[in-house]
């Protein structure tokens, strides 16, 4: 199961976790990862969405996870 934790993990095996190309590349590996734990949880709940996995830019509104806010951006 592919969760916020094992994303952190990740992360932390990165040499510079700052680096948005590293963290491109990281993701880029886990893609089919992240779809695959997609598909697990809308079959979970009984949906049957269509959906893909995709990285690229798009708009993002300030956002408070675990305790950090992350503020809007790219």
């Amino acid at each position: 199961m592919l969760s916020v934790a094992q994303m952190g993990e990740w992360v932390s095996e990165l040499e510079n976790p700052q680096s948005l190309d590293e963290a491109r590349k990281v993701i880029r590996e886990h893609l089919s990862e992240i779809e695959n734990r997609v598909g697990e949880e809308l079959a979970s709940r009984s949906l049957n969405y269509e959906y893909q996995v995709e990285l690229g830019s798009v708009p993002f509104p300030t956002k408070l996870y675990g305790g950090t806010v992350y503020p809007a951006g790219d």
